[in-house]
């Protein structure tokens, strides 16, 4: 066998062993607390590759890795002068000797957490998400990656409130005064206390709250004068006629922030932090 077709043989060899791998990590189902035929899959960030871990039999599962990984929600337009100012900013948040800042507020299974994560590698990442079987799978996406985990609603004010399920699978999720069992509500002031401002600078705030947007944004509001960028998914499309988007809208009006529009994501640039020129 000459070198050239040992070397060609090494190659495919390792090309199957790699598929393999990938293969066994979709097939073999397991358990991650009491949710079961869990898998791992890899997906693909910026030509890498990264395990997520989901339920395969589930509609919501697989809606938003397909929705994250494959329809690329998060992602800026390459043609936005905002995306290359907002990486610009984030290197230059480095450069301070700081951790940028990431709060994933409705961060579900962490399916965005992973993609946060692997976009922005030296970011510290706190991801808030009220149910608690979407918390096991959470916290297992979370293992080996900078996210802390917050179980709980995300609110105005300090509080309790209840987990709602209106049967739309693993992604539909909401809270209400009434519901399932009593979860936490936690504020984005209370969190960013925990971050010194000598260690770490807010940058991303992505919200997909099923609604409770409407509380959210309702006071208390200071916290939102210090994200870079405001990635939201407002639910009016889902309950018409109670006007959750009204209070976002409002408080974001006032503000120096530019709006633009891809998929189902509003994505609101803090023009008095990101440098545009």
């Amino acid at each position: 066998m000459s070198k050239l077709t040992a070397q060609l043989s090494n190659e495919v060899a390792g090309v199957f062993a790699g598929l393999k791998k990938r293969f066994l990590y979709m097939t073999q189902a397991r358990r991650v607390g009491n949710n079961v035929g869990v898998i791992r899959h890899f997906v693909t960030v910026a030509g890498s590759p990264h395990l997520i871990s989901y339920r395969y039999k589930s509609v919501g599962d697989r809606g938003v890795v397909s929705q994250i990984f494959n329809e690329h929600e998060y992602a800026l337009d390459e043609y936005w002068p905002h995306s290359k100012a907002l990486q610009r900013c984030y290197e230059a948040i480095l450069a301070q000797g700081k951790q940028p800042l990431i709060f994933d507020a409705g961060a579900n299974i962490g399916a965005s957490c992973v993609y946060f994560s692997a976009l922005y590698p030296r970011s510290q990442i706190v991801a808030i998400e009220p149910e608690k079987n979407n918390c096991a799978l959470l916290h297992a996406n979370a293992e080996g990656r900078s996210i802390r985990v917050i179980e709980g609603a995300i609110g105005d004010e300090p509080g309790s409130i209840f987990l709602s399920d209106p049967g739309l699978s693993d992604w539909g999720f909401r809270v209400a005064q009434s519901g399932e069992y009593p979860v936490p509500v936690h504020t984005p002031a209370t969190i960013l206390t925990q971050y010194p401002e000598q260690q770490f600078t807010p940058f991303i705030f992505k919200v997909d709250i099923e609604g409770a947007e409407e509380q959210l944004f309702s006071r208390n509001l200071q916290w939102l004068d210090k994200f870079v960028l405001i990635v939201i998914e407002l639910h009016d499309w889902m309950l018409p006629g109670k006007h959750t988007s009204r209070p976002f809208l409002q408080a974001i009006a006032s503000r120096s922030f530019d709006f633009l529009h891809r998929g189902e994501n509003v994505f609101c640039f803090n023009t008095q932090l990101l440098q545009l020129g």
